[in-house]
């Protein structure tokens, strides 16, 4: 696993990317050491994955997008998936 990992204070503060062995990406901003802001999770198939923690916890708008163009996107509530879900694309 590769890392750029900005601290303050001894927590994670600022835009982080973490890449896995497997080529899995995640990253997003910490602030004082809770996810804060836009993150995104890019998957070695090509899957990606995107949307806002407020707090540490999925909360907002979220996108799911597939190789193959499709694009799933509906709402998080604090951590919960919410319907509807909408399916756009292949």
């Amino acid at each position: 696993m590769t890392d750029q990992y900005p601290y303050e204070d001894g927590q994670p503060h600022g835009h982080w990317v973490i890449t896995y062995p497997t080529g899995t990406r995640y990253s997003g901003p910490f602030v004082q050491g809770i996810k804060q802001g836009h993150w995104v999770l890019a998957l070695a198939d090509g899957t990606v994955k995107q949307g806002p923690y407020v707090n540490n916890t999925k909360h907002g708008h979220w996108t799911i997008t597939y190789p193959d163009g499709t694009v799933w996107d509906g709402p998080y509530l604090n951590g919960k998936q919410q319907l509807p879900w909408r399916k756009k694309g292949p």
